[in-house]
């Protein structure tokens, strides 16, 4: 099961099929291990479905093997590539996550960082993750915001995880430490 695509960071759209006992990253619920490849009747058409645990919650899901390029499905990052995010989160490295204008409204800043969160780059995760541990040395964030950073600190800290081979605790308390570097 090949389909086209890049090989950005974070943004693979490129996947080959995966195998029972593979982690992979599913943008919009976080990093877990295939379990699973079964078979289902629905609607009368036969099925092929991974079935994935979540490492974050532990969450069992199922993936229509048919929707898995669309919903983003893809192998965790390189270890080449999680330098470049700890990078990104020692702030060493640029990324697009550039700070908002000041005149730009609450809710175009929210949705703005939702879609860069459900966008699946972790390169982008990180930066705003930064930008957000950045604001919140000037001023106290706001609920919406912190929600946000606790989505994408569980983001990066599955994803971070697949890759190094680590506890949830190692790896969170290792971005705390990348964060407070300046």
């Amino acid at each position: 099961m090949k389909a086209s695509g890049e090989g950005a960071l974070g943004r693979q759209t490129m996947l080959e099929a995966l195998c029972v006992g593979e982690k992979a990253i599913y943008p919009s619920h976080g990093a877990g291990v295939v379990e699973a490849i079964e078979k289902k009747v629905i609607s009368g058409k036969e099925q092929l479905f991974y079935v994935m645990r979540i490492f974050r919650n532990n969450a069992r899901i199922m993936i229509p093997m048919a929707k898995v390029q669309s919903v983003g499905v893809r192998k965790p990052i390189s270890p080449d590539e999680a330098d470049t995010v700890c990078d990104i989160l020692r702030g060493g490295v640029a990324c697009s996550s550039d700070p908002p204008p000041s005149s730009e409204t609450w809710n175009r800043k929210y949705n703005r960082y939702k879609l860069l969160i459900r966008s699946g780059s972790v390169q982008e995760i990180a930066g705003l993750l930064k930008l957000l541990h950045t604001t919140n040395k000037a001023r106290t964030l706001s609920l919406g915001e912190r929600i946000l950073v606790e989505r994408a600190m569980d983001l990066l800290v599955g994803e971070l995880m697949c890759v190094r081979d680590l506890g949830e605790e190692d790896v969170r308390t290792e971005i705390e430490k990348l964060l407070t570097k300046d």
